[in-house]
C-alpha cells in the first residue's frame, strides 16, 4: 500500500514539475536532471510527458533514449528495449547508442547472443 502511495505522490509530483516547466527547455533540463539524479521512476515519467508534449522537438531522440536507460536501470528490460525499438527511426545520430543500450538490456535478461548482436551493430 505504501509503495502505491509513493508511487502516486511521485507521478504527481512529476506532472506537476514537468506541467509547471516553462516550455520544452525547462521540461527537458527537469527530466534530464532527474535521471542525473539517479530518481529514474521520475525521470522515467518526466521524459514520456517530454516526448508526449513536444512531439518534434530535436531532443526527442535524446528523451528516448534516457527513458529507456531509466526503465533499464529500473530492470525493466523489456520495456526499455520497446522504447529503444520504437524510437530507432527517430535516433539519428544516436543509433549507435541506441543498439548498445538495446544489446545490454538483452544481455541483462539473459540473451547474451541478442545482446553482442545488437551491440555489434
Amino acid at each position: 500500500m505504501r509503495l502505491r502511495i509513493l508511487s502516486f505522490l511521485i507521478a504527481v509530483f512529476s506532472w506537476c514539475a514537468v506541467m509547471g516547466a516553462d516550455g520544452e527547455a525547462d521540461s527537458f533540463k527537469s527530466a534530464v536532471a532527474a535521471f542525473g539524479d539517479k530518481f529514474y521512476e521520475r525521470a522515467e515519467e518526466q521524459l514520456g510527458t517530454f516526448v508526449k508534449s513536444f512531439p518534434n522537438s530535436t531532443n526527442v531522440p535524446q528523451a528516448i533514449l534516457l527513458r529507456a536507460q531509466a526503465r533499464h536501470f529500473q530492470k525493466d528490460y523489456d520495456g526499455a528495449i520497446e522504447l529503444l525499438k520504437s524510437g530507432t527511426a527517430k535516433a539519428g545520430a544516436l543509433g549507435d547508442q541506441y543498439a548498445l543500450r538495446w544489446g545490454e538490456a538483452l544481455s541483462a535478461k539473459g540473451d547474451h547472443a541478442g545482446g553482442a548482436e545488437h551491440v555489434g551493430r
